[in-house]
Parts: C-alpha cells; structure tokens; sequence
C-alpha cells in the first residue's frame, strides 16, 4: 500500500480491502518465524 492511500480518516483499512488479508497474514508469519514460534 503507497503513501497515496494515507489519509487522516483512514488510519484502518477496510476488512474488504482484499489487499489486506496477505498483507496481514505475511506479517503474522514472518513475526512467529524471528520470534521462533513458528512451527514450519
């Protein structure tokens, strides 16, 4: 997501978004993976 989609009144993306899922999912992984608790 650039800068060209901050906004004051957007500080949360839309659950529709569908560019939010991977984003958050990717996110999720990679923080279990440095903090050894991921399983694969």
């Amino acid at each position: 997501m650039g800068d060209e989609l901050l906004a004051a009144d957007l500080v949360v993306p839309s659950p529709f978004d569908p560019r939010v899922s991977p984003a958050v999912s990717t996110a999720v992984a990679a923080a279990a993976r440095a903090d050894g608790v991921a399983r694969r």
